[in-house]
């Protein structure tokens, strides 16, 4: 018996939803892994709990990465004047970001 159109869609449709939260679990679980690494390394002092809040910030549409580090870099060049740290949190943002944007597209398949 064939589909009809809106069986078809439906079913396009869930396929589609599954291969994007496919894609999003891995992209997600690489930059939890990034930050893992990067903040490790840089000595922050809540590496694990600072990872794991910003991997979930950037689950939000438009935000991303950019809401929690960029600020967190200005904060400690500015204000707590911890200009080695400030530097490693934006050069692991734009490490991070970069990743991403290569990934993205063999990830999810373009």
């Amino acid at each position: 018996m064939p589909q009809t159109f809106t069986q078809h869609i439906v079913r396009e449709g869930k396929l589609t939803l599954k291969d994007w939260v496919k894609s999003q679990i891995i992209l997600t679980a690489i930059t939890l892994a990034a930050l893992l690494l990067g903040l490790n390394l840089i000595g922050i002092e809540h590496w694990i709990l600072a990872s794991v809040a910003i991997t979930i910030v950037d689950l939000l549409p438009v935000l991303g990465l950019s809401i929690t580090m960029i600020p967190w870099a200005v904060y400690e060049l500015a204000i707590a004047k911890d200009t080695r740290t400030g530097l490693w949190i934006f050069l692991l943002f734009c490490i991070i970001m970069a990743v991403k944007q290569i990934l993205e597209p063999f990830v999810r398949g373009a």
